[in-house]
């Protein structure tokens, strides 16, 4: 059904040559065969539909734990608690324990950060005062004062987000090649099964 769907709305794919390879093994009588062609339809559709919401699941997690406020430091020497959209670049922050870092900048003072979401480094690391340290690593040891280099929508972990939602939105490369191809493979195969059966009289053969 989901590639009559597909045919409907003039979306020709490789699925195309399965469901008529099913077709033909049921006209035959060869059960065994197009039993085979549906577990590997099936089988590769539910592999998709696992990766599709594997991606879902992480980009959610990305957004979920995507900080939205910042606490920065008045004039006057006291802490405001400010949407992430208001942080501009130079803005003295704090940023406590356990919290995510807002923004990328400069570290204050030395902390000991844990950047695995960004890096992939499972050990915890330890900045220097005047180090930068990006966005979206979590503070793992006592508060410490930032000085923001880049607003949120230019920072590291903005980037990040971005990059899963255009991963998500997009077909992987080797889907789209084998879409790109199916307009002319499905005709060939359709081709060499019709030589098939014209050259043995067989429709066995063509399936």
């Amino acid at each position: 059904w989901a590639t009559l769907r597909q045919l409907w709305r003039r979306q020709f794919g490789v699925d195309v040559i399965a469901v008529l390879a099913l077709v033909g093994t049921l006209l035959v009588r060869e059960y065994l065969a197009g039993a085979v062609i549906a577990v590997m339809v099936g089988t590769g559709q539910a592999l998709e539909g696992y990766a599709q919401r594997r991606a879902s699941r992480d980009l959610r997690a990305l957004l979920e734990r995507a900080p939205r406020q910042a606490r920065r430091r008045t004039p006057d020497g006291g802490i405001e608690l400010v949407p992430l959209a208001q942080v501009t670049v130079g803005d003295r922050l704090v940023v406590g324990p356990g919290d995510v870092v807002p923004v990328d900048g400069t570290v204050e003072e030395a902390v000991t950060l844990d950047e695995s979401v960004v890096t992939g480094e499972s050990q915890l690391v330890t900045r220097a005062a005047g180090e930068r340290v990006a966005s979206g690593v979590v503070n793992a040891g006592a508060g410490f004062g930032l000085r923001a280099t880049k607003n949120a929508a230019e920072s590291t972990y903005a980037g990040i987000v971005r990059l899963a939602e255009e991963a998500t939105a997009h077909k992987a490369p080797m889907v789209r090649l084998a879409d790109r191809y199916a307009a002319a493979f499905v005709p060939f195969t359709l081709l060499l099964a019709g030589v098939a059966w014209l050259l043995t009289g067989q429709f066995l053969r063509a399936v």
